[in-house]
């Protein structure tokens, strides 16, 4: 979620997306929006706000694939990454407790000073994945191509497809697998776009035509199922159960995906900088702490639903959220991560040089072991 210098904005244009999906998401599913109580299209638009939440999480984790596939591990970005977690914890710990918001026990102040992302999912989630994707590169480097796509075609089949279609009608069957294991299909999916799609475009008349169809088949469905729900049992009466882990998140996640590969945008600074405060404005509008409270005591999205101009109100909340938000991460960027970070890169670097000699080293005592042992 973090950019680099100089790189093409087309990717940093749908990160900026992604993140407007996932903030209309949060108003949808923490909005405390009472389902039921108004018309049909009161519903069906609050559940398409919340459809968008899983499609830009796939998304960002897609441009990590795209991006880190040939990179190696680096210790400055972790300790990045941390320090923003840690950083935005403190500042929600603050905002409570001059607000009289509530009182925190102590187990939540201790969480919230533990840098690892622990009351933001996809934070804590990516900050884990990251430690990891070094070992996740090898396994895609070593595989072919055709072994590439069947491990994307099996895996959208188990993880997305026959969980989807059980769901439907209350099975209840999980993905198999932890959101870790979701990150490195998602993950797989921007490697292979970058290995086997880097100089080729697909054309977007075809994209359009299969992202419309989706569309059309999602809303049907969603339609469906419910209005069927609520009379027949066996089928979910949750109004947002497609909006999660679906067949269509992963699938429309894939399409949004390419259709940006195929666009042609040089680097622009404007677009990349605002780009680069997406992870900050993610964990300071869905800390949980206060994300609940944030949507319905201060937004009040319950009274939006179902009002005279709710969709007007519903975009204008949104693009606040998210300049707020903008606005107070470039000023942490500029005061606080810029300074701090050209201070200790050099010995980050010098612990990144030790830590790769340890794992050489230890590598090495271990492959000898094993050799004797054989």
């Amino acid at each position: 979620m973090i950019p680099q210098i100089q790189r093409k904005s087309n990717f940093e244009f749908l990160r900026i997306i992604a993140l407007l999906l996932i903030v209309f998401h949060h108003m949808s599913v923490h909005g405390g929006v009472p389902f039921g109580s108004g018309t049909l299209f009161d519903d069906i638009y609050f559940q398409l706000l919340a459809f968008g939440g899983r499609v830009g999480v796939w998304i960002f984790v897609m441009i990590s694939g795209y991006f880190l596939v040939n990179k190696t591990f680096k210790f400055r970005k972790m300790v990045k990454l941390m320090g923003e977690c840690l950083f935005y914890n403190i500042l929600v710990v603050l905002f409570i407790f001059l607000f009289g918001i509530r009182v925190l026990n102590h187990h939540e102040i201790i969480k919230a000073c533990l840098p690892l992302g622990t009351y933001n999912w996809f934070a804590s989630c990516y900050i884990v994945f990251y430690m990891f994707f070094p070992f996740v590169n090898v396994f895609l480097h070593k595989i072919s191509r055709l072994q590439h796509l069947l491990f994307l075609l099996v895996g959208l089949v188990v993880w997305f497809l026959i969980p989807t279609l059980a769901n439907t009608v209350t099975l209840q069957i999980p993905n198999w697998g932890s959101m870790l294991v979701l990150f490195t299909y998602a993950y797989s999916f921007g490697a292979y776009i970058r290995f086997y799609y880097s100089d080729r475009v697909i054309s977007p008349k075809y994209l359009a035509k299969l992202f419309f169809s989706l569309l059309g088949t999602y809303l049907i469905i969603e339609y469906l199922v419910y209005y069927l729900s609520k009379r027949f049992d066996f089928l979910n009466h949750d109004p947002v159960y497609l909006c999660h882990d679906s067949i269509f998140t992963i699938l429309f996640s894939m399409l949004l995906f390419l259709m940006f590969k195929n666009i042609h945008i040089n680097y622009h600074y404007w677009i990349n900088l605002i780009a680069r405060t997406t992870f900050g404005i993610y964990l300071l509008h869905d800390n949980e702490l206060i994300n609940d409270y944030l949507w319905q005591n201060i937004l009040h999205i319950p009274a939006v639903y179902g009002s005279t101009y709710m969709v007007l109100k519903t975009l204008g909340i949104g693009v606040a959220i998210f300049i707020i938000g903008m606005v107070i991460d470039l000023i942490r960027i500029k005061l606080l991560e810029e300074p701090i970070f050209d201070w200790i890169n050099p010995k980050l670097d010098e612990v990144q040089v030790k830590m790769e000699r340890w794992y050489y080293n230890l590598t090495e005592r271990i492959s000898s072991v094993f050799i004797k042992i054989s």
